[in-house]
């Protein structure tokens, strides 16, 4: 008797260890839901623009050696009328630079009102601003804004004339520049600006 009920314990056990085995998932049932992973963190995006182009004049890097002047004038003589030099300059906005951000200024373009490339022209000496005016700089961002600017060249205004067919002051004009930061190369375009006329100082 005891025999029969072992067996008969054991093939009900086996059963329902197969029953287990191959019961499918209830489809009414929902399937726990599976946890959302956070969005990988993402650099800051480093945007440039032109601020301001002011075309006057390429300044010679040291100061034009003094002329004697008289010590008195004559009645009724005039002082000699004489340009005084103001340098070129680009000035440019930067936004969600990151600490260490290395900026290259490139090619500049300067084109005319219709978009026709007028020439090439160069940049020098950056400058950044901080406490309060622009200081030397190793064009080497820290983290957030900035204002950077550069001294810049002068077009050949002959050439210039010569393919807009008029005078230069006047019409408006626009810098295209490449800026490389990261590996990465952007094109930007400044506002019109006009070409601005060399100062006279009376002496």
């Amino acid at each position: 008797m005891l025999r029969e009920l072992f067996v008969v314990l054991a093939m009900t056990g086996a059963c329902s260890a197969e029953k287990v085995a191959t019961t499918a998932p209830d489809p009414k049932v929902a399937p726990e839901p599976v946890a959302k992973q956070p969005p990988p963190e993402t650099k800051a995006s480093l945007k440039l623009s032109i601020s301001s182009v002011y075309m006057v004049a390429d300044c010679p890097e040291k100061p034009a050696a003094k002329v004697p002047m008289k010590s008195k004038r004559a009645k009724g003589e005039l002082g000699v009328r004489r340009p005084r030099c103001t340098q070129s300059t680009l000035q440019l906005s930067v936004d969600g630079a990151l600490a260490g951000s290395k900026i290259n200024i490139g090619a500049i373009q300067i084109l005319a009102e219709d978009g026709g490339n007028l020439g090439e022209i160069g940049s020098r000496e950056p400058t950044i601003w901080t406490d309060g005016g622009y200081g030397p700089w190793d064009e080497i961002l820290g983290a957030g804004q900035h204002r950077i600017a550069y001294k810049i060249s002068v077009p050949n205004w002959s050439e210039v004339e010569a393919k807009i067919g008029g005078t230069s002051y006047g019409p408006m004009f626009f810098l295209e520049i490449q800026v490389e930061s990261g590996g990465a190369v952007q094109t930007i375009r400044s506002p019109g600006f006009p070409r601005s006329r060399v100062a006279m100082i009376k002496t």
